[in-house]
C-alpha cells in the first residue's frame, strides 16, 4: 500500500488499545513529531492510563491518544499525537476520546 492510498483511508482504519510492545512504534512517532525520545514517561503512561492507536499502513503507528482516568466519570487526555504525513486529515477527531476511541477500540 501506498503512502497516499493510506491516506485515503486513514479515518477508517480501527482503533485498537496499545500496550509496551508498542513502545517503539510510540517512541518514533513522538521523533516525527520533534518531541524528545522519553521512553521511561511511555512507560509510566502504560502504568497509569489506557493508550490507544491507529497502526499506519506503511508501518508504525498513524497516531494516538492517552487517557487517564479518575473513577468511572471523568477521563484526561494526557497525550495525542499525529504522524505528520497524517495530519489534518481528520485523524484525530478520530482518536479523541470523545467521537469514539475508547468504544471502537472496545475498551
Amino acid at each position: 500500500m501506498t503512502v497516499q492510498s493510506a491516506r485515503t483511508a486513514i479515518t477508517e482504519l480501527p482503533v485498537r488499545r496499545l500496550g509496551p510492545a508498542d513502545l517503539g512504534a510510540i517512541v518514533a512517532l513522538a521523533g516525527d513529531r520533534g518531541w524528545p525520545a522519553e521512553e521511561s514517561k511511555w512507560r509510566l503512561m502504560f502504568a497509569v492510563s489506557e493508550a490507544y492507536g491507529v497502526d499506519d499502513p506503511v508501518g508504525g503507528l498513524a497516531g494516538i491518544v492517552v487517557l487517564t482516568n479518575y473513577g468511572s466519570e471523568l477521563a484526561a487526555v494526557g497525550m495525542m499525537l499525529v504522524a505528520s504525513r497524517y495530519g489534518r486529515q481528520g485523524l484525530g477527531r478520530r482518536l479523541n476520546p470523545g467521537t469514539g476511541a475508547r468504544a471502537s477500540a472496545g475498551g
